[in-house]
C-alpha cells in the first residue's frame, strides 16, 4: 500500500500547538513536485526545520508551500539543485541560514510582505537566480535592481549568483555587506565598493572565482572571517589606513601576489607583499602565488619556521625540537595563515595536520567544488596505547 503524504514528514510540535516540519523521508517517492500540506492531523503547519537532506530534495523541480507558513529553518532547501519553482506564502516572516544556498536552479523569487527576518547565506550559490524581488510593502526590505538590500540600503544582503553582470557598483550609502552577500557570484569581474561601507561580514565575496578587481575604500574598519576565500583570480588587495580588523583566514584558497597596506594604517604593514601585524610579530598572509626560485623559497621556509618561534616560545631554556613543534601548530589547516598552500605541501610532510572545519552552517551537506579544503588529507595518527591498555 503506498504511503500517504503526511507519514512521510517528521513533526515538532511548537509551544502555540502548530507543527514545525523537520525532515521528509523521500524514500518510493519519485515525483518532481511536492505540495507541503497546510496541517497535519488537525494541527497547523507553521515552521520548516533542517527540512531536505542533499539526497531527500534531489529529484524536486517545484515545491508548493502552504499558506499559514511563517518560518523557513536553516538549511531548509539547501542544496535542492533541480528545484525551479517556488512561491512564498504571503504569511512567511523568517527566511533561515543558508535557507536555499546551492538551489541552481532557482531562477526568480519574491520577498513577501511580511518578511521581517533574512539570514546570512539565504541564497547564496544559486547560479541561475538572476534577481531577487520584494514586495512594494515590505516595510524591512528592498530590492535595488534585482539585489537585495535593507530597507535604508545600508545593507547589502544578497547579489544574485545568476546576475549576468561582470561589473557591479555597489551604491553610494551601503555601510556594510552583509556575510556571504556575494558568495558564489562567479560571473563577477570587479566589484566597486562606495566610500561610505564600514563593514565586510563573513565571506561576503567568496567564491568569487572571476574576481579581479576590487579596492577596499577609506573608511572600512573591519573585514571578516574568509571575506575572500576562494577568490582564485584577484591578485593583488590594498587595505587602507582605518582598517582595524582582519578575520581569521581572510583570503584562504585566494591566488592574490601581494597584499599592500596604507602607511599610515596602525594595525598591519606589508613587507615584500606578506602581511603582518604593525610590529611584525606575527605573520598574517602570505600571497598564493609569490614565486621564489626553489632553493630560496626553501631558504624563505626555514626563516619563518624560526621567525614564527620567536614569537610563539620566548622561554630561552626550551629544546630545539619542541619549539619547532610549536611553530608547525601553527600552520594547521584551521589556522593557516599561508592561503594559496606555498608551504602547505611541505608542513604536511612534517606535521599531523587537521582538516578545515566546515565554513557552511549545513555541514552535513556537499559543500561547493572550489571550497578550501577540498581534497586536503589528515595526517593525524592515531595516540599510542599505554601498556596498561595493551593488556
Amino acid at each position: 500500500m503506498p504511503r500517504s503524504l503526511a507519514s512521510r514528514f517528521k513533526t515538532n510540535v511548537l509551544p502555540d500547538g502548530s507543527l514545525e516540519l523537520t525532515s521528509f523521508d523521500a524514500t518510493d517517492y519519485n515525483a518532481s513536485s511536492l505540495e507541503i500540506p497546510a496541517e497535519i492531523s488537525g494541527r497547523p503547519v507553521k515552521a520548516l526545520g533542517d527540512f531536505f537532506s542533499a539526497d531527500s530534495g534531489k529529484t524536486l523541480t517545484s515545491v508548493r508551500l502552504p499558506a499559514g507558513l511563517e518560518r523557513i529553518g536553516d538549511c531548509a532547501f539547501a542544496d535542492c539543485k533541480r528545484l525551479s519553482s517556488l512561491v512564498f506564502p504571503s504569511s512567511l516572516a523568517e527566511v533561515g541560514v543558508e535557507a536555499f544556498e546551492g538551489c541552481s536552479a532557482l531562477t526568480q523569487l519574491v520577498i513577501p510582505a511580511n518578511v521581517r527576518e533574512i539570514d546570512f547565506g539565504a541564497f547564496a550559490r544559486c547560479a541561475a537566480l538572476a534577481k531577487i524581488d520584494v514586495a512594494p510593502e515590505n516595510t524591512r526590505f528592498r530590492s535595488v535592481d534585482g539585489v537585495l538590500f535593507d530597507a535604508e540600503t545600508k545593507t547589502l544582503l544578497a547579489f544574485p549568483a545568476g546576475n549576468d553582470a561582470t561589473v557591479y557598483v555597489v551604491p553610494d550609502g551601503v555601510e556594510r555587506i552583509a556575510a556571504k552577500a556575494f558568495y558564489g557570484a562567479e560571473r563577477l569581474v570587479e566589484i566597486r565598493l562606495p566610500a561610505s561601507l564600514r563593514d565586510v561580514g563573513v565571506e561576503a565575496f567568496g567564491a568569487c572565482a572571476s574576481l579581479t578587481q576590487i579596492v577596499i575604500p577609506e573608511g572600512v574598519k573591519k573585514v571578516g572571517d574568509r571575506a575572500f576565500s576562494d577568490c582564485s583570480a584577484l591578485s593583488a588587495l590594498r587595505f587602507p589606513t582605518s582598517l582595524e580588523t582582519l578575520g581569521d583566514e581572510p583570503f584562504v584558497g585566494c591566488a592574490a601576489q601581494r597584499f599592500d597596506v596604507a602607511p599610515e594604517n596602525p594595525r598591519f604593514r606589508s613587507v615584500d607583499g606578506v602581511l603582518f601585524d604593525a610590529e611584525t610579530k606575527a605573520l598574517l598572509a602570505f600571497p598564493g602565488t609569490l614565486r621564489r626560485p626553489e632553493r630560496r623559497r626553501a631558504n624563505r621556509l626555514r626563516r619563518v619556521r624560526v621567525f614564527a618561534a620567536t614569537c610563539r616560545n620566548r622561554s630561552p631554556g626550551k629544546r630545539s625540537k619542541r619549539r619547532r613543534l610549536r611553530v608547525l601548530r601553527m600552520f594547521r589547516l584551521n589556522r593557516d595563515p599561508f592561503p594559496g598552500g606555498a608551504l602547505r605541501t611541505r608542513l604536511q610532510r612534517v606535521l599531523p595536520l587537521r582538516s578545515p572545519s566546515p565554513s557552511r552552517v549545513c555541514a552535513r551537506r556537499e559543500r561547493p567544488e572550489n571550497a578550501s579544503g577540498q581534497g586536503v588529507r589528515s595526517l593525524r595518527r592515531a595516540p599510542k596505547r599505554r601498556a596498561s591498555e595493551r593488556s
